[in-house]
């Protein structure tokens, strides 16, 4: 009940109480009609609670850092109610409440979450406040309706690299078949989906069909992005956050240029998606909404063999202070190695500094710090053939 109700229920019953002290009849009609207001304002506010559902529609494609908006419907036909509030304490960025109106289908509303972070998010336990006309009562009632809203972490688009243009969209056609190693062993018919790259067009000419190289080598991929899922500290989380678009990105440009990549999630146990096709881009996608940095074993122990059977190796991490001049020598002996570093002793205090030193094993270095713009520092990399660090 409400401040004001309370008064007209205090009201009421004196005039009731005074009515039948001195037997003044006016004052019995003035008491019943006051807490008759309150009687009605209490049967029509369960009436509404009664039966209450809760249908929401989350954004289809909510992506970190930007606005999203919830909307809300309890549905129904009844609208006697003139004031309705639904709450929801499990949204992301902590509780929201919005006013419900009127609507054709129901009593409907919408709340905003001005930058909600990466995450995987239940909603459940909203929770609808109503109130009579006469805001003299206000009763609420749980609402049971989970709902799960994936945000996907923020996508950077950059720029193609000189002298490479991009390629076909994601969804768009893309080599089915990953480039290889260089023993010839012979020919065969070329494949549907299949690079031309790597046609042999005088057996072509005789056989008035597609040939293409066969090789004795492994299947090699042309980019692995390794996203090292390690944190050094709590207090470095939104480094890693930095670290997850900087990888992210890198798998972007790659995907789009058509090149045959790999995403590699690092930790206690390795996780490898093939980015072959816009179905394998979304999956991507959704698992690092939910993935969560972790403590994992030592790098060169859970550093995953396949890795290495790259044309072109990204490993980006966010704490720089796990690797080591050995471990970066024998990967840059295997493949061309960029190491893209966060400097998270510039998030969080007491943290180890990036010794720059070391990551001069690799070909080619970045160290991004809090204050770099993360499109404009992988850009600049791409560019120069040395090292940023």
């Amino acid at each position: 009940m409400t401040r004001r109700g309370l008064g007209v229920l205090a009201c009421g019953l004196a005039a009731l109480a005074i009515g039948w002290a001195f037997g003044t009849s006016e004052l019995y009609v003035v008491g019943f009609g006051l807490l008759a207001l309150i009687a009605f304002g209490l049967l029509a506010c369960a009436a509404e609670l009664r039966g209450a559902t809760l249908v929401r529609t989350l954004p289809l494609e909510a992506e970190a850092r930007q606005e999203l908006v919830v909307d809300v419907l309890v549905p129904g036909r009844r609208r006697r109610i003139t004031a309705a509030t639904l709450a929801e304490p499990g949204a992301p960025g902590g509780a929201r409440a919005c006013e419900l109106a009127a609507a054709p289908s129901g009593l409907a509303g919408s709340y905003r979450i001005a930058s909600s972070p990466r995450g995987r998010y239940v909603i459940e336990d909203a929770r609808l406040t109503c109130g009579d006309p006469f805001a003299l009562v206000s009763l609420s009632g749980r609402l049971d309706a989970r709902d799960v809203l994936l945000v996907r972490p923020r996508v950077l688009g950059l720029a193609a690299a000189p002298g490479r243009g991009a390629g076909e969209p994601a969804g768009g056609s893309l080599a089915a078949v990953a480039a290889v190693g260089f023993d010839l062993r012979g020919v065969r018919q070329h494949r549907d989906g299949e690079s031309l790259r790597h046609v042999h067009w005088p057996s072509t000419a005789r056989a008035d069909r597609l040939m293409v190289k066969e090789f004795d080598d492994e299947t090699r991929d042309d980019v692995v992005v390794v996203l090292d899922l390690a944190l050094c500290s709590e207090a470095a989380a939104e480094a890693f956050e930095v670290a997850l678009e900087a990888a992210l990105a890198i798998a972007r440009r790659a995907f789009l240029r058509g090149e045959h990549a790999a995403f590699v999630l690092l930790g206690e146990v390795p996780e490898r998606i093939e980015l072959t096709g816009a179905e394998q881009w979304e999956r991507l996608l959704d698992a690092l909404a939910s993935v969560r940095p972790t403590r994992s074993t030592a790098l060169a122990e859970a550093w995953p063999a396949g890795a290495a059977r790259a044309g072109e190796l990204w490993l980006v991490t966010s704490s720089p202070d796990r690797l080591d001049a050995r471990f970066l020598t024998a990967r840059a002996g295997e493949t061309r190695l960029t190491v893209v570093g966060v400097a998270a002793d510039e998030w969080g205090p007491g943290l180890a500094a990036v010794d720059r030193g070391m990551l001069a094993a690799a070909q080619r270095v970045l160290v991004i710090g809090r204050d770099d713009d993360l499109r404009d520092a992988l850009e600049g990399l791409e560019e120069r053939p040395g090292s940023l660090a």
